[in-house]
């Protein structure tokens, strides 16, 4: 956290000033459920200058209104390195409530999450990318967020999106980009695996590279669980059931396999 002291003036016919401290965030980790959201509502113009700025500092709106626009524009400023999508591995946003329903986020690392679940809510994610359907985004956190200690079931999926329909839509849109920056880890750890969203398939490919799938890509990631299902159909659920990174690092070892045989 970044230590933030504001001087204002609390009467502005009064030539005296105030001193207060707050505090930034400087990294992900520091990040709150309400600053995370925060930062969605600011993506979609959904928040004023003050009312963002009173989430990351947690200095009163009254105090924030007292500032003239250079010191908010500076204040803002402290924002410039959240601008750029850098890789984060897990969820802020840990639990979603409504009424009795309570829905918790995948562990950090993704941990535990099975790799039928993350065929879901990566194509899921990659539709609503496309669409900015808002039915994709409740299906999106719907395979994402499950009853505390219950495995991933598809139909989870079709029970729980209705409620989430009811929930905030910018807590649902702050899931969208600290996923965004889980993938962008991910493709980190599995850079063979996933494309960078600059790169192409045609420029992998004539680097000898095979890359799995690319952001948005759903289809492929079907294509490539059948591919590992092959003819072993009495297995499928077990296929579905792997943790996901043991698939992943079972596919970065058999596209390094191929790219040793094509040298």
């Amino acid at each position: 956290m970044k230590l933030v002291t504001v001087v204002y003036q609390p009467f502005r016919l009064l030539k005296f000033t105030r001193k207060i401290n707050g505090n930034f965030p400087q990294k992900l980790e520091e990040l709150t459920a309400k600053q995370i959201i925060a930062v969605a509502c600011l993506a979609k113009g959904a928040i004023t200058d003050i009312g963002f700025l009173q989430a990351m500092t947690g200095i009163k709106k009254r105090i924030l209104n007292k500032l003239d626009d250079y010191q908010r524009f500076i204040l803002i400023e402290l924002f410039t390195m959240f601008r750029s999508a850098k890789p984060y591995n897990e969820f802020i946003i840990k639990e979603l409530h409504y009424f009795t329903r309570h829905l918790v986020a995948p562990n950090p690392r993704l941990k535990g999450m099975t790799f039928g679940q993350f065929i879901f809510a990566d194509t899921y994610f990659g539709d609503y990318q496309e669409s900015q359907k808002a039915e994709d985004l409740h299906h999106f956190v719907a395979a994402l967020y499950l009853p505390k200690n219950k495995k991933f079931d598809e139909q989870l999926i079709e029970d729980n999106s209705p409620w989430i329909a009811k929930l905030d839509a910018v807590t649902l849109e702050a899931i969208t980009i600290n996923y965004h920056l889980i993938r962008e880890w991910l493709s980190e750890v599995y850079p063979l695996v996933f494309l960078k969203e600059e790169e192409s398939f045609d420029s992998a490919q004539d680097d000898k590279k095979q890359p799995a799938t690319k952001q948005g890509d759903g289809n492929g990631w079907i294509k490539i669980f059948e591919g590992i299902v092959g003819d072993d159909i009495i297995n499928h659920d077990n296929y579905a059931n792997l943790p996901i990174h043991n698939v992943l690092r079972f596919m970065s070892h058999r596209i390094r396999e191929n790219m040793k045989r094509k040298r």
